[in-house]
């Protein structure tokens, strides 16, 4: 079962598990399932492994390849890891489906969610790195492999400083009434603040970080309190608070 126990899958598992509210030892994830699947035939399929019990279909999204979906589903009963095949055959002649559940020793690992937690903050996924796995015809995923995996997958998507997405720094704003010399107005400011937050293609992290640093007065005191309220809130959600 060493497909199962990928740090890589085991950590979208548990992701995908928090997201749709699914107990993670409740949880299965699908990889290589054609786009076009019926749900009910993907529920029957696996609902012929006697462990899995009775199955539903959470969720569904692209995979590593156009023509496939990653698939979460929820067991009734709890998964006995030990008594789950790493593959599933639906028809004669057809592709197998991975199959991935959580580990028997517990919940994922500090590896796993500190990359899955990377990855989100540079906008990326799971899938666009196991894509990377798939092309190289790599089948294992050591801490190291994915380390340099991390390293390639943003290079790839990097673009160099001289883009026209290139940083311009947003001009001081405090919010207060009347506009101080030197600042922008709201109307003015907030124009440029979301055109930096929707063109940008910097992460998540860093459109905050931009935002927070040419706040000061009561703009820097609200969103102090909005951070501190919802630590995971977006640059959006700032300017949101804002308004």
């Amino acid at each position: 079962m060493a497909f199962a126990q990928d740090p890589i899958l085991l950590a979208e598992l548990s992701k995908w598990c928090k997201e749709k509210e699914v107990e993670e030892n409740h949880g299965i994830l699908l990889i290589g399932v054609p786009a076009q699947t019926d749900v009910m035939f993907i529920e029957e399929t696996l609902q012929t492994v006697k462990a899995f019990g009775r199955v539903r279909v959470r969720d569904s999204r692209s995979g590593p390849s156009s023509s496939t979906i990653l698939v979460l589903c929820e067991c009734r009963e709890v998964i006995d890891p030990t008594r789950i095949p790493p593959e599933l055959l639906p028809a004669p002649g057809e592709e197998t489906w991975k199959v991935v559940v959580a580990s028997a020793e517990g919940p994922v690992s500090e590896f796993s969610k500190k990359l899955s937690m990377f990855l989100s903050e540079e906008g990326k996924s799971m899938s666009d790195l196991q894509a990377l796995f798939t092309q190289s015809g790599s089948t294992t995923s050591s801490p190291e492999s994915i380390i340099r995996a991390v390293g390639e997958l943003l290079e790839k998507t990097s673009k160099p400083s001289t883009d026209a997405s290139a940083y311009r720094r947003l001009r001081t704003f405090s919010g207060t009434v009347p506009t101080p010399t030197g600042e922008e107005s709201l109307e003015n400011w907030m124009e440029q603040a979301r055109l930096m937050t929707v063109e940008c293609e910097c992460s998540e992290r860093e459109k905050r970080r931009r935002i927070m640093e040419c706040l000061k007065g009561p703009a820097l005191d609200i969103v102090k309190a909005v951070r501190f309220s919802s630590p995971d809130a977006s640059a959006l959600q700032y300017l949101d608070a804002l308004e």
